[in-house]
């Protein structure tokens, strides 16, 4: 570097000394890629971006996987609250059967909605907690999980994933981002939502679950936000 500038005339030194400072900040902060279908970690724990590739989704398969899976009817619910942070928006179930309202299906009861993706290792890590707590909170609590939109697969592919946690929650696909962006959801996976019984969101919490009870446990977080103990 210094036999470099030692050949550039006085006057341009400075101009070529910025220009390279210039390019290593550029360098420093690019962001690095992962590739299709990889992940960063955030410093919680949490997944931070991917992509995953799509196909056509045979309907034989996703007939089969949503056999396979076994998941719970998405519920429907009754009236719709003025209140609720849901309204107007129409989801797919994962499970099958039409498309849910989910201004409806998340009013009536407090209601936990885990947001996952496949690609996410803590998603896969936690979301058998959300199948215990769900059994635990049995009538007082609805539990509910969701494929977010980054990354988002087939159905099939979905389905598959849910049964090999056995998880047998409602889910619902967020795969055209609609929830995400009516709540302006920060894409860092997993992530909860704590729903009051009038459909209003009381907590968005982006973080993972080891735990149902102690500090910061799932059971805690329900307690604190919402008023129930499971």
């Amino acid at each position: 570097m210094a036999n470099l500038l030692r050949r550039v005339p006085p006057s341009a030194r400075w101009s070529l000394v910025l220009l390279i400072v210039v390019v290593a900040l550029i360098v420093a902060i690019w962001p690095n890629s992962t590739g299709s279908g990889g992940s960063d970690m955030s410093s919680d724990g949490v997944t931070v971006g991917s992509s995953a590739p799509q196909r056509p989704a045979d309907p034989n398969d996703v007939a089969a996987a949503r056999a396979a899976a076994g998941l719970e009817p998405c519920p429907t619910g009754t009236a719709v609250s003025e209140q609720s942070a849901f309204k107007g928006l129409t989801v797919p179930c994962l499970g099958g059967g039409p498309d849910v309202d989910l201004g409806s299906a998340l009013t009536g009861m407090p209601t936990v909605v885990n947001i996952w993706a496949t690609w996410c290792g803590p998603c896969r890590e936690e979301l058998p907690l959300f199948q215990q707590f769900a059994d635990r909170a049995a009538g007082r609590v609805r539990v509910v999980t969701m494929q977010a939109p980054r990354g988002a697969v087939n159905a099939d592919v979905a389905l598959a994933f849910l049964a090999e946690l056995h998880v047998r929650l409602p889910a619902f696909d967020d795969s055209a981002g609609t929830v995400f962006k009516r709540l302006q959801l920060p894409q860092v996976y997993p992530i909860t939502v704590l729903v009051r019984s009038d459909g209003s969101v009381a907590r968005v919490l982006p973080q993972q679950f080891v735990s149902l009870d102690g500090d910061r446990g799932l059971a805690s977080e329900v307690h604190t936000y919402l008023g129930v103990s499971a």
